[in-house]
Formats: C-alpha cells, sequence, structure tokens
C-alpha cells in the first residue's frame, strides 16, 4: 500500500471514529418482508451491509445513533413496495414479483444522526441500488447489476452475480468474484478490482490513487491504461511506462471487442492476470 493510500486510508477511518464518538444514543431495531424481486436501499449517514443468504425472507437490522435521544424516535425507515423498478433502481426486475424500496428518512432539524442497515437477503432477488451520502458498503453473495453510489466511504463487492458500478467521492473499492463490470469511479482511493467480463466499454479510473485490475481468463477486451502522474505495469498487454509525464500502455485480451479503461490522474497503474 502506498503512502497516499495509507493516508486515504487513515483519513476516512479517522472521520469514522470521530463519526460514532460523537452519539451517545443507540438503538437496535429489526425489519421483516416476505420474499421480493428487488430491493434498493438508501441512507444519508451510515454504513450499509448486505449479503445473499439461504432464506426466504429479508431481514434488514437497523442501528440509529443520536446525539439527542429524542430524535431516534423520528429517524424513520420508509418501505415503498410495487411492481416493476424500485425508487431510484435501474431495469424493472420482471414479473416474478415485487420490487422494495427501503430509504432513511432525516427530519427536517434532526442533525448528528446516523443509520446503519445490515441486510439478509434471499439468494435470487436482484439487488438494484444502495446509496449513502456517508458511509461504507459492503455486499457480497447478491445477484443483479447493482449501482452502489457513496460521497464519503470505501466500497467492497464480493461474489455478485451481475455488472455492478460504483461510485464514490473518497474512498477506496475493491471487486472481487463478480460476473463483470460496468464502471468504477472514486475521486480520492485505490481501486483493486477483478474483471472477468465486460459488457460494453467500460472504465475503471480513481482521479487520485492506485489502480490495481486483475484479468479474469475469459476476459474479451481493447485494455487500456493510463496514468497522467505515475508507472504503468501491464504485463498481460505486454509492456509497461516510465517516466515524465502521461504513461500508457494498451493491448488486445482474448478477442478483444469492447474497450476497458484503466486510469488515474495521480498514481500508479498495474494489470496482471487473475491468477498472479
Amino acid at each position: 500500500m502506498s503512502l497516499l493510500d495509507r493516508f486515504t486510508t487513515t483519513v476516512t477511518a479517522l472521520a469514522e471514529t470521530a463519526m460514532e464518538e460523537s452519539y451517545r444514543h443507540t438503538r437496535e431495531e429489526r425489519l421483516s418482508f416476505d420474499a421480493l424481486a428487488a430491493l434498493s436501499l438508501a441512507t444519508r449517514n451510515g454504513r450499509i451491509h448486505v449479503r445473499g443468504e439461504d432464506r426466504d425472507d429479508l431481514r434488514v437490522d437497523v442501528t440509529k445513533h443520536a446525539r439527542e435521544e429524542a430524535d431516534l424516535d423520528r429517524i424513520e425507515v420508509v418501505a415503498e413496495a410495487g411492481s416493476g423498478a424500485a425508487a431510484g433502481a435501474g431495469d424493472a426486475p420482471g414479473d416474478d414479483g415485487d420490487s422494495l424500496a427501503l430509504r432513511v428518512e432525516h427530519p427536517p432539524g434532526v442533525r448528528d444522526v446516523a443509520v446503519d442497515l445490515d441486510v439478509a437477503l434471499p439468494r435470487g432477488t436482484a439487488l438494484t441500488t444502495v446509496e449513502t451520502e456517508n458511509g461504507r458498503v459492503d455486499v457480497a453473495d447478491v445477484t443483479g447489476d447493482v449501482v452502489v453510489r457513496t460521497k464519503n466511504g470505501r466500497v467492497d463487492l464480493r461474489d455478485v452475480e451481475g455488472y455492478p458500478s460504483v461510485e464514490t467521492g473518497n474512498g477506496a473499492v475493491k471487486l472481487a468474484g463478480t460476473t463483470g463490470v460496468d464502471r468504477v469511479t472514486t475521486s480520492n482511493g485505490s481501486v483493486d478490482a477483478e474483471i472477468r467480463s465486460i459488457r460494453g466499454d467500460a472504465l475503471v479510473e480513481t482521479t487520485n490513487g492506485r489502480v490495481v485490475v486483475r484479468l479474469g481468463p475469459t476476459l474479451d477486451a481493447e485494455v487500456v491504461a493510463t496514468s497522467s502522474v505515475g508507472s504503468v505495469d501491464a504485463g498481460p498487454l505486454g509492456g509497461s511506462a516510465r517516466g515524465v509525464g502521461g504513461q500508457r500502455v494498451a493491448g488486445t485480451v482474448g478477442d478483444g471487442g469492447h474497450e476497458l479503461g484503466v486510469r488515474t490522474d495521480v498514481g500508479s497503474v498495474t494489470v496482471e492476470d487473475a491468477s498472479e
């Protein structure tokens, strides 16, 4: 891990610790729902953890944090059900069930609060969107082309049957075991992504940080790796680049096809085989 990555990780951790220590009251609640076709999640301030399980119902553990105890009663988790796409979701899930959108509502005047969501999702239920303005997002063992957005927080996706997209303003991103990827962007933080396939032009980038991309054995793509200030090491593409000024290495992987852009403005880029 580079000095820049360690600095970014430390700053994010300190911010989370300071936020947690500012709360004096905590309350835990549990919500349960029948099986459904698709789920979207949104909270303004707090962590979100989603995992797929062999279960028939959806379980959501809600942890509320507040400086004032009275504010715990004013924070609500609102559930909106309906056929088709959930609020804020992408494509409609189909005709095999209803969708559900869970969002945390902060009434006017309620400040210094956070709500963490821990979700156990039935396998086969499509996860469509996960959003938080300030908090870490962890997703594992789920289905769906999930779109993850956070302004400040690390994102970790593992074993997702789908083509996820990730956008974070400040935080590292890690992807492993996903079917493929559509887009991964962060403004300040490292990216470590295993890429097994792409279904169109795809992009993995950070403005400030290191990027490591691991190419799966079945990937077909035209890979273009660039760094404005930093080195590019791309063994599978047959080259590397170092020196002053922007660096670029490009090559065909598998049968080629759509372009996979891998880039950073400030930092190094490493492209390697997933088996390495």
